[in-house]
């Protein structure tokens, strides 16, 4: 802490505004809730295989999965406050020691609600009913071993890691069979190609 506050000092920082967090290795999980008045309605649970910044952020694929640990510290956390509505929660997750760190709660849709529809749990649609009808009968199970890829973020993220952080080259295809796409649809593939020209374009434009 004296250090921090010498750091702050230094470069006439104001002390109180910074939060100092430990770094933490391990998979990166969310887990996925519809929550009514503090009661589960729907729960699902993604791994992330690669995010867009090798450090932590976006994922750019993932697969659904399972994680009781997880899934009860989610649960536990939204009972607390009674939550009512959509979250998810993100978690890191050292597979070996099975110790858990809370990362962030998202209380909206997240990035990768495909993931979860494509799997078997409709959150939008169980959101609208529940806000209509009251109530949803729980949804609890879903196809696990399922991988979606946001697929232009990917080819990015994949170029970007192509050393590792020791140095050692590493740049691999997709080694998984990739499900579906968060960003292309073959029976709707105008909103990808048009998303392709917008980004080019404010590219364009910040060159000139």
């Amino acid at each position: 802490m004296h250090n921090i506050k010498a750091i702050l000092k230094k470069y006439n920082l104001e002390y109180g505004k910074f939060i100092a967090q430990k770094f933490v290795v391990g998979s990166t999980y969310g887990v996925s809730l519809l929550m009514n008045n503090g009661e589960p309605r729907a729960i699902f649970t993604h791994k992330r295989i690669r995010e867009r910044i090798r450090t932590g952020g976006p994922s750019t694929l993932r697969i659904s999965s399972k994680n009781e640990i997880l899934e009860n510290y989610a649960i536990n956390l939204l009972k607390s406050v009674r939550f009512h509505g959509v979250a998810m929660i993100e978690f890191k997750y050292d597979e070996k020691t099975k110790k858990a760190w809370f990362i962030e709660c998202n209380p909206r849709f997240w990035g990768s609600v495909g993931l979860a529809i494509n799997s078997g749990v409709n959150f939008p649609y169980l959101l609208y009913k529940m806000a209509k009808e009251g109530d949803v009968e729980p949804v609890n199970t879903y196809k696990e071993g399922v991988v979606v890829e946001w697929w232009l973020a990917d080819k990015i993220a994949q170029m970007k890691n192509l050393f590792s952080l020791n140095g050692n080259f590493k740049f691999k295809f997709n080694s998984k069979n990739i499900d579906c796409y968060d960003d292309f649809y073959k029976d709707d593939p105008i909103p990808f190609f048009a998303w392709i020209y917008l980004l080019a374009r404010r590219k364009f434009v910040k060159l000139r």
